[in-house]
């Protein structure tokens, strides 16, 4: 099932009947007769409950068995006629079978059939002297091999006068074998039009039983209500053909079918003296004989009465009085305008006339009329807006506007165009930033107020100052957002005392409760959205198929899930999914929908590992091309597709990572080809280029980085207030800087400062700018000495601190900064390193005060105190070890893979035991073994811990004697050689091979280490391991070599 719009359905309508193809059959259920007085189901259940309550047979009935077969089972045949008949002559014709004539008597109907019992399409029809074949079901006993003939009426159920009327269900039961031969007899080759038919008869499972409608199945909706759940099922069916129209009721749908068809208006409605004439033609010309004359001449008479009124009131050509030349001449001008507004046609020279000719009459009721079409004429304009972007869209609002201010010109009190010239300036905010979004803002609530003071009890105009309350919110932070949302809130309370039904308040209300919750934290947030689910229940429970409330339902819970760990968060994800589900099964072309799952999906695939992790991805990327398939341009759900490929690719490593960071790299080149002034797409291109040089090494990852700020570069120059972009851009060079030495990473570490600088300057209160800076500052210190590193580790906590005066709960600067503390700690000795070490464990500790399960502020809290251990010796040293191992224990507690803690548990437990002797020390290196072992098990390429496992390997060997000592040192070397399979360091592996005498293999891993400068010249020379080779020639070549390259 898919939804397409009315000019779809008059398009295929036109080129039938072009082709001189069959012609559609137009299906009436009750709801086509709703405005003609004639009652729902629904209503005539409550009429007979009310009208026979002292019947036995209705009283016998159970509540839940009062349907309207069993109802009208109750009544007598004649009880049934009455109540009917009593429907029948309180009826009036509609503008539903007005058009639907009309559109048959042009020839774009073949078939109308009707499960109402009314004439209404008779009388209809009627007005243009026509009159169909009629065949009533309920009477019709035998088919011939004959089909109907076209261009007529079925009764489905029986007519109003007929001798039967299938009302109960033994009474339908009279047709149900002659249904399917009659539908089988006309289906062929015709589209079938479904209009007011809820589906809720035995009739719809003959429907059902027709297979694929070929020329298409179009079931126009009760404006935007969805079909039940049993229609939905069959429309949804594969190949069932079926197309679903949306917005109408069914007057409105057959006056906009009419329009887009390019008819005329019915000239009953338009031309009344043209259709009587019509009328009066059918009579036959009266002779001329004696007792005929005064017939004729009465006849004539009418006939240039009617030509008069129709020169007069059709054709605006008045000769008689000058009052009667005025209000004709008013009445023609009135038809002009009610048709421009009918046909949507605005033309600026037509309306200019129609406005001239009006200027001056004091008639209230054209002023009205004339300041409607230029209302209208501005809704036109802000609709054809929202579907622009950049200049154009600001131009077409600024259009909007203009109109509406000519309407409130003309007629003063149009509340409409106030509360439409509110909408305007509000959507025209959305595309403006800082105080000129703010000022159109305010500009937006000044025309809902004056709504309101026009019209007190207009809710439209408070549900959309809520609305634009709360989008001034989102660009607000703290007390001040807080009191706009607060703001909004009672916008939606004072549309819902108006209307306590509306459902597209209390789902705006939740959405606006949600973006609240985003900015506060923990028991604050989750109790806004709490409340904002609230609301999206209560939106449902009014109106059970709002699939856009379970869409923002979704979303909140999504937001909400980001918020929480575990089995919590996870719980949360699954419930959005649940609503993402349902929004979908009401709409099933609904891409946001498959967006926002996708989006989730990805989310929560980050909080997961291995497999589960890469299937919630693919599982995400499903939804997003899901989301493409309905929406071939929606470059959003490339854009977030790119984003998770790269995550997933980030959990990946070889070429396997590599050719997943290809592919996000290929949906960001397809999200810029649709919109290539998507400046986000370039920056998290850039971010995920950034990413991928991380994991390589010189000409390479150089070359990545700087791909990577091309990309920064280029969503700079689209939208040069890009603060994110300036903020990726220094934490990359930053990165790159980290690869560089002297000069070379001094200068990128102060482009890095300047791209920092500039983003504050563009949002002063971006407290992750003055982290990342801070951070940055602390690695240039790392690279210097004395006094120039210490001013720079000072720079770099008055960064930390800004961070913290903006967002006082930012647990990352206090984790950076207890970082930079002790990196300055480890170049001081004595009281001032153990003060600055302190310091950095009381960082930590409020990281941890404010983000209880920061693993990461654990696991460097451990490696500050092994730094401060080190410095220290006996007890002293010892305790402060194992305060380290209980920090690792922490963090792997909260992250059991943290593969990082397990390996440098395993170092200090090795640099422990140098400290130990005899047994205490052996059982402290085999702990340190066991924790390299879980490392490994966890990340099975981790050279590091291979390489230090040898190293603590080689120390408890150098402890031993004889065939022990020398299986030790072998299982060294193993962990070694293993290291450097897996891309480590060799050093330690050309040392083995130095102390066991293998010159070749040594020399070979020495200059490897040296190319790859694992270790300097200087350091060689003054390694024991290689006293022998002092005067190798070979070995002194590869010395010479390097000290030529250094200098």
């Amino acid at each position: 099932m898919k939804e397409i719009k009315i000019e779809h359905l008059a398009y295929l309508l036109k080129e039938a009947k072009e082709k001189n193809q069959p012609q559609p059959i137009f299906f009436l259920g009750a709801g086509a007769s709703r405005s003609g007085n004639i009652p729902l189901a629904g209503e005539i259940i409550q009429h007979i409950i009310r009208d026979y309550s002292q019947s036995p047979f209705i009283q016998e009935l159970p509540n839940e068995a009062r349907t309207y077969a069993k109802l009208m089972d109750c009544l007598l045949p004649s009880q049934r006629d009455e109540l009917l008949k009593r429907y029948i002559n309180e009826a009036k014709i509609n503008v539903t079978h007005i058009y639907l004539a009309q559109l048959l008597k042009e020839g774009f109907v073949d078939y109308v059939l009707t499960v109402n019992f009314d004439n209404l399409i008779l009388r209809a029809l009627a007005f243009y002297n026509i009159f169909p074949a009629t065949y009533d079901m309920a009477i019709l006993k035998d088919l011939t091999t004959t089909t109907f003939k076209e261009k007529s009426v079925v009764y489905l159920h029986g007519q109003n006068h007929g001798l039967w009327l299938l009302n109960t269900t033994e009474e339908l039961d009279k047709v149900k074998t002659i249904l399917p031969r009659i539908f089988d007899s006309i289906k062929n080759s015709r589209p079938w039009v479904f209009i007011g038919y809820s589906g809720e008869d035995p009739v719809f499972e003959h429907i059902k039983s027709l297979g694929r409608f070929d020329n298409g199945l179009y079931w126009v909706t009760y404006n935007d209500h969805s079909p039940n759940d049993n229609v939905q099922k069959f429309l949804s069916a594969p190949n069932t053909n079926a197309f679903l129209i949306t917005g109408y009721d069914s007057d409105s749908f057959m006056l906009k079918l009419n329009s887009e068809l390019g008819l005329g208006q019915p000239s009953i409605v338009d031309k009344p003296f043209t259709a009587l004439k019509e009328m009066l033609n059918e009579i036959v010309d009266i002779d001329e004989k004696e007792y005929f004359k005064g017939v004729k001449e009465r006849l004539e008479i009418s006939k240039r009465q009617v030509d008069e009124a129709i020169e007069q009131h059709e054709h605006g050509i008045v000769e008689s009085t000058k009052d009667l030349k005025g209000n004709t001449e008013i009445d023609f001008l009135k038809k002009e305008i009610i048709n421009l507004i009918i046909a949507e046609k605005y033309q600026e020279k037509v309306i200019s006339d129609i406005e001239i000719r009006a200027k001056g009459i004091p008639d209230d009721n054209l002023q009205g009329l004339l300041s409607g079409l230029y209302s209208n004429w501005g809704i036109y304009f802000g609709k054809l807006a929202e579907t622009k972007e950049g200049g154009e869209a600001e131009e077409l609002c600024h259009q909007s506007i203009e109109k509406f201010q000519k309407a409130i010109e003309i007629k003063p009190d149009i509340h409409e165009a106030y509360n439409n010239w509110g909408n305007a300036l509000g959507i025209l905010a959305k595309t403006k930033e800082g105080k000129e979004a703010e000022v159109l803002y305010h500009q937006s609530f000044e025309k809902y107020q004056k709504t309101i003071e026009i019209k007190p009890d207009y809710q439209e105009a408070y549900n959309n100052w809520g609305i634009y309350l709360g989008n001034l919110a989102k660009t607000k932070e703290g007390k001040e957002a807080v009191a706009l949302y607060h703001q909004s809130f009672e916008k939606y309370q004072k549309a819902i005392g108006i209307k306590p039904d509306n459902h597209e308040v209390y789902n705006n209300w939740g959405y606006d409760l949600g973006d609240l919750a985003k900015t506060k934290e923990r028991k604050e947030a989750e109790e806004l959205y709490n409340q904002s689910f609230e609301k999206y229940q209560k939106a449902i429970e009014i109106k059970p198929d709002y699939h856009e409330a379970y869409f923002n339902w979704g979303t909140d819970l999504g937001d909400l899930a980001k918020t929480k760990e575990r089995k919590e968060s996870e719980e949360l994800y699954n419930q959005s999914f649940e609503k993402y589900q349902k929004a979908i099964e009401i709409k099933p072309d609904y891409h946001e929908a498959y967006f926002n799952w996708g989006t989730d999906l990805g989310d929560l695939a980050e909080t997961k590992e291995g497999k589960e992790s890469e299937e919630l991805y693919n599982q995400s990327f499903e939804k997003y091309l899901k989301a493409i398939e309905i929406k071939p341009d929606y470059h959003e759900a490339y854009n977030n597709w790119g984003a998770d490929l790269g995550d997933l690719a980030g959990t990946k490593e070889g070429k396997e990572s590599v050719a997943l960071y290809q592919q996000s790299f290929e949906k960001y080149q397809k999200a810029i080809e649709i919109k290539p002034d998507y400046h986000e797409a370039y920056n998290n291109w850039g971010n995920y280029l950034g990413i991928l040089a991380m994991t390589k090494e010189r000409e390479e990852s150089v070359a990545l980085y700087h791909q990577s700020f091309e990309k920064y570069q280029k969503a700079i120059e689209i939208k040069p207030d890009y603060h994110e972009a300036y903020n990726n851009w220094g934490n990359y060079l930053g990165n790159l800087a980290k690869t560089k030495e002297g000069k070379e990473a001094v200068a990128l570490y102060h482009q890095s400062f300047e791209k920092y600088q500039k983003a504050i300057e563009i949002k002063p209160d971006y407290h992750e700018v003055y982290t990342n800076w801070g951070a940055d500052l602390g690695n240039l210190a790392k690279t210097k000495e004395g006094k120039e590193a210490v001013a720079l580790y000072h720079q770099s906590f008055e960064k930390y601190q800004k961070a913290i005066e903006i967002k006082p709960d930012y647990h990352e600067a206090y984790y950076y900064w207890g970082n930079s503390l002790g990196n300055l700690a480890k170049t001081k000795v004595g009281k001032e390193a153990v003060a600055l070490y302190n310091q950095s464990f009381e960082k930590y500790q409020k990281a941890i005060e404010i983000k209880p399960d920061y693993h990461e502020a654990y696991y460097y809290w451990g490696i500050s105190l092994r730094n401060l251990a080190k410095s220290k010796e006996g007890k002293e040293a010892v305790a402060l070890y194992y305060k380290s191992f209980e920090k690792y224990q922490k963090a792997i507690e909260i992250k059991p893979d943290y593969h990082e803690a397990y390996y440098n548990w395993g170092i200090d437990l090795g640099n422990l035991a140098n400290t130990k002797e005899g047994k205490e020390a052996l059982e402290l290196y085999y702990q340190s073994f066991e924790k390299y072992q879980k490392a490994i098990e966890i990340k099975p390429d981790y050279h590091e811990a291979y390489y230090n496992w040898g190293v603590d390997l080689g120390n408890l060997a150098n402890t031993k004697e004889g065939k022990e000592a020398l299986e030790l040192n072998y299982q060294s070397f193993e962990k070694y050689q293993k290291a450097f399979e897996l891309g480590g360091k060799c050093y330690n592996l050309a040392c083995w091979h130095a102390l066991k005498e293998n010159n070749k293999e040594a020399l070979f891993y020495l200059d490897l280490s040296l190319m790859k400068k694992e270790i300097s010249v200087h350091f060689v020379e003054n390694d024991d391991d290689w006293k022998n080779f002092l005067k190798d020639k070979d070995f002194m070549n590869i010395l010479n070599k390097y000290n030529k390259l250094s200098t």
